[in-house]
């Protein structure tokens, strides 16, 4: 029995439950109106759920709980390449399905980029896929769905994957809401 939300989310992603605000008080890791400032890259915000970019780049981010999710509000980038939000998926669920979907809500209050990637993790490295759509975040509440194929050439000899949110510009302040795998 999976012991995280997230954690259901990725081995049953058919029957996957939205991130939502009474289950993310649940897994967050973070305290009530509590506020992490810079944390190191790498880091767990929710059981599953990381926030991650280069180290000693000069980032400058605070990530909080709020009643709408989970706010990332990000000064600068510095001079890190990546600022990513990621959780794992079962390789086997891929395996077994032709698309990946994934459902988002998100507040912002101003512009930012998302782009979503399936990493698969192979025996000599990894190999990322970019799907084509991207989040384009305008100010206020979005939803939407994006899809992506999933490359059985890769699932067939990959150990792992995970899935990575990657954030464009140099600054941003946007609240997760909802995020919800889903496999076609």
């Amino acid at each position: 029995m999976p012991d995280t939300l997230l954690e259901t989310i990725c081995l049953s992603p058919s029957k996957a439950t939205p991130l939502t605000p009474e289950a993310r008080g649940a897994e967050c890791l973070l305290g009530d109106d509590s506020t992490v400032r810079s944390p190191l890259p790498r880091f767990e915000v929710c059981r599953g759920l990381w926030v991650d970019y280069a180290p000693d780049a000069g980032v400058e981010t605070d990530i909080s709980q709020t009643a709408e999710g989970l706010r990332f509000s990000t000064h600068t980038t510095g001079t890190s390449p990546w600022y990513s939000l990621s959780f794992d998926i079962d390789i086997n669920a891929l395996r077994d399905s032709d698309y990946l979907g994934i459902k988002f809500d998100l507040t912002s209050s101003g512009p930012a980029r998302l782009r979503v990637c399936l990493r698969y993790h192979l025996a000599d490295g990894f190999r990322d896929s970019f799907a084509k759509e991207v989040i384009v975040l305008t100010g206020g509440v979005q939803s939407g769905l994006i899809t992506h194929p999933i490359q059985s050439v890769l699932t067939s000899d990959a150990l792992g994957s995970e899935v990575l949110l990657f954030v464009e510009g140099r600054s941003f302040d946007f609240t997760l809401g909802g995020l919800h795998p889903i496999l076609i």
